[in-house]
C-alpha cells in the first residue's frame, strides 16, 4: 500500500517532473488519490487504470517517466504518437492513441498502438479492422 499523501487541491497543478525522482513523487502523488477517489466512489482501485498523455513532451522526459513506471502513454496526434513509438521501441511500453482519428491514419495507428480511445464513427471502425485483420 501506498504512503498517504496529503491532498493537493484539485486547481493546484503538480511541478514539472524533470528527474526521475520527480516522476516517481508525483506518480505515488497520483496513484494516492486514486486510491482515494475509488474508495469513496466504492471501486477496488485495482480497476483504474492510469494513462500518462505525452502530448508534446520531448522524449528524453518520456524515457524518465518511464523508469518511474509510467508504462501506458497516450498521445493524440498519431504522427506523433508514431514517432515516439519507433524511437522509444527499446522500452517496453503500450501505446494509445485519444484522439479523433482520420480513417486513413487507422493503418498507422494499428501498426503501433494497443489502444484507441476516441472511435466515433462505423467507417473508422471498419477501417480499423480492416487493418488489424491484414498481417
Amino acid at each position: 500500500m501506498l504512503a498517504p499523501v496529503t491532498a493537493r487541491p484539485l486547481d493546484q497543478p503538480y511541478r514539472t517532473a524533470r528527474t526521475v525522482a520527480d516522476f516517481t513523487n508525483a506518480l505515488g502523488a497520483v496513484r494516492s488519490r486514486i486510491v482515494a477517489a475509488a474508495a469513496e466512489a466504492g471501486r477496488n482501485p485495482a480497476t483504474v487504470r492510469l494513462l500518462a498523455v505525452s502530448k508534446t513532451v520531448p522524449e528524453d522526459r518520456i524515457r524518465q517517466a518511464v523508469a518511474a513506471g509510467l508504462v501506458r502513454r497516450g498521445e493524440n496526434k498519431v504522427q506523433e504518437a508514431r514517432r515516439k513509438s519507433e524511437n522509444l521501441a527499446d522500452l517496453d511500453v503500450e501505446w494509445a492513441v485519444i484522439g479523433h482519428l482520420q480513417t486513413n491514419k487507422a493503418k498507422d495507428v494499428a501498426a503501433f498502438a494497443t489502444e484507441f480511445q476516441a472511435l466515433d464513427s462505423l467507417r473508422l471502425a471498419q477501417a480499423l479492422d480492416r487493418r488489424l485483420q491484414t498481417p
